[in-house]
């Protein structure tokens, strides 16, 4: 018997089917490059530069803090991530205002209704995150059910918000 396995495909193959996915792979990503516009990708990268410069303003904000002696900020309170209405949460207002608008402006002669249900999900995203819906009613739940903690509350909110989106589409 000859120290070849059994029922092992031979190299020829391997590299056959190999060459096989990657003309596949490119003939993928050839259709895709025709079917982007340069616009929306240009946009796509300026949104991402703006998500970059807010945490790289942050992080020199946090370190300036940190390593200042008197602990006192030398930026404006907008410039803090983590609060609300900060200026990198109101980017990312804008950035789901833009993906509703886009979602719900796509032709209707696609007839296709996923869009309009996107649209209803990212405009709960959009409420929620402005007015934080989550977190308001997710302590009131919580303190009515005498759970532990208050984000369990938030938690039950958001399934409260899943299960309504899920019966609406």
């Amino acid at each position: 018997m000859s120290g070849r396995v059994r029922n092992a495909p031979s190299a020829s193959r391997v590299i056959g089917r190999r060459n096989e996915l990657t003309f596949r792979l490119k003939n993928q990503v050839r259709r895709l490059k025709q079917q982007a516009d340069p616009r929306l990708l240009v946009f796509a990268g300026l949104l991402l530069a703006l998500d970059l410069f807010f945490v790289t303003v942050f992080s020199i904000y946090r370190l300036n803090t940190v390593l200042d002696s008197d602990g006192t900020p030398s930026l404006g309170s907008g410039w803090q991530v983590g609060r609300d209405w900060s200026y990198a949460e109101v980017l990312g207002y804008s950035k789901l205002l833009i993906v509703v608008t886009t979602l719900a402006s796509i032709p209707a002669r696609l007839k296709r209704p996923v869009y309009p249900g996107l649209a209803l999900v990212f405009t709960v995203v959009l409420l929620d995150d402005a007015l934080r819906l989550h977190e308001r009613w997710g302590g009131t739940v919580a303190s009515a059910l005498a759970l532990p903690y208050s984000a369990l509350g938030e938690l039950m909110v958001w399934a409260g918000f899943g299960l309504c989106l899920l019966t609406l589409m």
